[in-house]
């Protein structure tokens, strides 16, 4: 697997757990159980990300989705 392609890898899991996120924190609130592990799963990869200094790509589906529910 190639560098480009392990970032793209993480970006989109990244992206896909930021949209399940916001999916559950729209259903559930932000004190329920569900809407906090989807925050913490999101977080783990968001994390790995920060760490080797790679951005998460803002302009993937699940990110634009993401938008729409915050709006």
């Amino acid at each position: 697997m190639t560098k480009k392609l392990m970032i793209e890898v993480l970006q989109k899991r990244e992206a896909k757990l930021n949209l399940e996120m916001y999916k559950c924190k729209a259903l559930f609130g932000e004190e329920h159980n569900i809407f906090k592990r989807a925050r913490s799963s999101w977080n783990d990869v968001y994390e790995t990300l920060a760490a080797v200094d790679i951005k998460p790509n803002y302009m993937l589906p699940d990110h634009r989705e993401s938008v729409d529910i915050i709006m």
